[in-house]
């Protein structure tokens, strides 16, 4: 057999072998790019690193109309590899600078003998966008489920306020723990009994007293008689449970769940409410206590 005829052959098995390589080449490529996207993914879960906690969405919390009293929201966390971070010092003072954190707290926690440590939670956007810029080794961002309260003080006492772990602490948020967080949630929304437009009026006109009399503070219920359902419940001084740390103790006491009273002093409010209903007297009469009240104003 001439060597012309032996060409076709030939051709045929350098194709073969060129579409095998082709083949090779083109699946090592997929899987290299593969096990990059779960290497960046693992880097990003704390779990893949550290096996940190994660945060579970909790629960909305709605009054009777289905208003909204507090929700989720994802928010943007920063935390760090050790071990995979190569300048510790460049690294901890240029998210000094950023963050506003202390240099040496920042140096500290690179030089953890762990692969997961929080540099900083919830980070505001211009905050994650400048770090983005940096590029720095062993640095990631991490999703987390962050509580906001949209009425603010209106409600504070009644539904409590969440940790930075979202994890109940007071009011609400911290009695009904199981039903908002974890397989709970899956439930829904948590319909309280309240009724935001009258937790408006009664909170209005006790700032209102409180304000005319000078008042330490200001308490007020409003009881669905039929039911005995709690259709409102104020307790002044209030705080914003967005930001309840910033709060003094006073503002974050429940006068009306936590405050002891002597039920004489509670009864009286009663006579007085039935004195002036009956009206036998004014707001702004007065009388000498040493002498009887038939003496001061017939009844």
């Amino acid at each position: 057999m001439t060597r012309d005829a032996h060409l076709p052959a030939a051709r045929r098995r350098l194709r073969l072998i060129g579409g095998a390589f082709v083949v090779a080449f083109v699946a090592l490529g997929l899987r290299m790019v593969d096990l990059a996207l779960m290497s960046v993914d693992a880097a990003s879960e704390p779990n893949g690193v550290a096996g940190a906690p994660q945060s579970a969405r909790r629960a909305d919390i709605v009054d009777r109309q289905g208003d909204l009293i507090a929700t989720d929201y994802p928010k943007t966390s920063l935390f760090a590899d050790p071990a995979e971070v190569l300048d510790r010092e460049g690294t901890a003072t240029q998210l000094g600078r950023i963050l506003g954190l202390d240099r040496a707290r920042l140096l500290a926690s690179l030089a953890e003998p762990r692969r997961f440590v929080w540099l900083k939670r919830h980070l505001t956007e211009a905050e994650r966008l400048a770090i983005v810029r940096l590029g720095l080794p062993g640095i990631g961002f991490r999703t987390e489920w962050h509580r906001i309260y949209p009425q603010r003080e209106l409600a504070s006492h009644l539904v409590g306020y969440v940790g930075v772990e979202n994890q109940g602490l007071a009011g609400i948020e911290y009695s009904f723990e199981n039903r908002l967080n974890g397989p709970g949630a899956a439930a829904g929304a948590l319909v309280l009994t309240i009724d935001l437009g009258v937790q408006e009026a009664v909170r209005s006109e006790l700032a209102h007293a409180v304000e005319r009399f000078n008042a330490t503070g200001g308490t007020g219920l409003v009881l669905e008689v039929g039911s005995g359902e709690i259709l409102a419940m104020v307790s002044l001084p209030d705080f914003d449970p967005n930001r309840y740390w910033a709060a003094p103790p006073k503002a974050r006491f429940n006068r009306n769940t936590q405050g002891t009273y002597e039920l004489g002093s509670l009864f009286k409010v009663f006579t007085v409410a039935m004195v002036l209903d009956a009206g036998v007297v004014e707001i702004d009469d007065g009388y000498d206590a040493a002498e009887p009240l038939l003496r001061v104003k017939e009844l």
